[in-house]
C-alpha cells in the first residue's frame, strides 16, 4: 500500500515538471527511500523520494537539512565516479532528491561476477570519487559495496548515496552529534571501532580514518567476493551487540591466488583496528597505478619508511577524547553500544 502511494506521488512530481517527464519504473528501495528511474528532456534520471517518516517531524527537518547540504556540496560535479545530485527538497508531505541515474548494477549483488582484473579498476575509481569529496571538505561516511554501481562489463563505477556525507571540519553535524548521544549514522559492519564506539572526537582524524577503513572494506568484499561480516550478520540478527563486538574485534580475512599482492596487503592495512596505524594510509595510495603497487609492497616488508599521521593528508591532530585506540574490554563494547544509535531509525546495519 504504502510503495503504491510512493509511485503515486513520484508520478505527480513528473506531472508537475512538466513536459517531457515520465515515471517509468521503480528501480529500488533503501532504507529509507525508494528510487524511481524518470525520463527527462535530458534522458533518464534518478529520482529519490524519502518515506514519510522521513519527511516530517524533527527528523524531517534535520533530513531536509542534509538534502540541501548534498545540493550545495556535491551537486552537479566533474567526476565520472560520483552521482551527481541535481536537485532536492519538498514535494507534497515528502522531501525528494533527483540524481543521474548510475549505469548497470548494485555491487554487493553481483560480487561473485567482478573479474579479477577489474578489482583493481573499482577500487581505483571509488577512491577518485573518495578524493573528489575530500576535496569538498567532506567524507562520505557510508562506502560500501551495495552504495556502488558498475557497469555490465566492470570498467566502470560509481559511488552512490551521499545522504550521510559529514563535512570534515564540523564538530557537531547536521543534528547527529547534538545532546551528546553520539550516533553512528552509518553501516555498522563497514564502521571501524572509533566510529563504532565513538571513541574519537568528530574531526579530520576521525573522518580520514572511517575512509580508509572503507576503503579496505571494499577490498574485502571484491577480494573474497562477498560482503565483510556477512556470515557473522546473520549468526548476530537477534543479538546486535553481539555483532558489535565482532566487528570491532575481528579483522576480517583478505587472501587470495589470483589477486595482486599488493592489493591485499593494502586491504589489509586499511582494515588494522588501530586507527594512528591505519590513518599512516592517504587515499592516494588506493589509486591503481603500478608506483602504488610498488610502494605499498615495499613498505609491508620494511624496505620503506612508515608515514607518520602527521605526513599524511590528516594536519593538526585534534585532543583526543581518550589515548585508547581501541576498548579494552568487551564489557566496555557493550556499554558503548548501548549508547549509540544502534537502535535508531538512521542507524544501518
Amino acid at each position: 500500500m504504502e510503495e503504491q502511494e510512493n509511485s503515486r506521488i513520484a508520478s505527480r512530481w513528473c506531472e508537475k515538471k512538466g513536459t517531457g517527464w515520465e515515471l517509468l519504473e521503480t528501480a529500488g528501495r533503501g532504507g529509507t527511500a525508494p528510487v524511481f528511474t524518470v525520463r527527462s528532456p535530458n534522458g533518464l534520471l534518478a529520482l529519490k523520494l524519502l518515506d514519510k517518516e522521513f519527511s516530517v517531524g524533527e527528523l524531517g527537518v534535520e533530513t531536509e537539512k542534509r538534502i540541501a547540504k548534498q545540493v550545495e556540496k556535491v551537486g552537479d560535479h566533474d567526476c565520472p565516479y560520483l552521482v551527481k545530485i541535481y536537485e532536492g527538497g519538498r514535494f507534497e508531505d515528502r522531501l525528494y532528491v533527483l540524481m543521474n541515474k548510475a549505469e548497470g548494477r548494485e555491487l554487493a549483488n553481483c560480487l561473485t561476477l567482478v573479474p579479477r582484473n577489474k578489482i583493481s579498476t573499482i577500487i581505483d575509481q571509488v577512491a577518485q570519487a573518495c578524493i573528489f569529496l575530500r576535496e569538498r571538505g567532506l567524507c562520505h561516511r557510508d562506502i560500501k559495496s551495495a552504495n556502488i554501481f558498475v557497469s555490465d562489463d566492470f570498467s566502470h563505477a560509481t559511488l552512490l548515496d551521499v545522504s550521510v556525507a559529514r563535512e570534515i571540519h564540523d564538530p557537531m553535524g547536521l543534528g547527529t552529534d547534538h545532546g551528546n548521544q553520539l550516533p553512528v549514522v552509518a553501516t555498522s559492519r563497514y564502521s571501524p571501532p572509533e566510529y563504532l564506539f565513538r571513541l574519537l572526537p568528530a574531526s579530520p582524524e576521525l573522518w580520514h580514518a572511517v575512509d580508509v577503513y572503507q576503503l579496505g572494506g571494499l577490498i574485502h568484499d571484491l577480494v573474497m567476493r562477498s560482503q565483510m561480516y556477512e556470515a557473522e550478520y546473520q549468526a548476530s540478527s537477534t543479538n546486535r551487540y553481539r555483532f558489535a563486538w565482532v566487528v570491532a574485534t575481528q579483522t576480517p580475512m583478505i587472501s587470495s591466488e589470483d589477486v595482486e599482492p599488493s592489493l591485499l596487503l593494502l586491504g589489509r592495512r586499511a582494515l588494522d583496528k588501530d586507527w594512528k596505524r591505519r590513518s599512516v594510509l592517504m587515499l592516494e595510495d588506493f589509486r591503481s597505478s603500478r608506483e602504488n603497487q610498488k610502494k605499498i609492497g615495499l613498505a609491508a616488508i620494511g624496505f620503506l619508511p612508515n608515514r607518520s599521521v602527521r605526513e599524511g593528508p590528516v594536519t593538526q591532530p585534534a585532543q583526543l577524547r581518550q589515548q585508547a585506540t581501541f576498548p579494552s574490554s568487551i564489557q566496555h563494547c557493550i556499554k558503548r553500544a548501548r549508547k549509540n544509535a544502534w537502535g535508531a531509525q538512521h542507524t544501518r546495519r
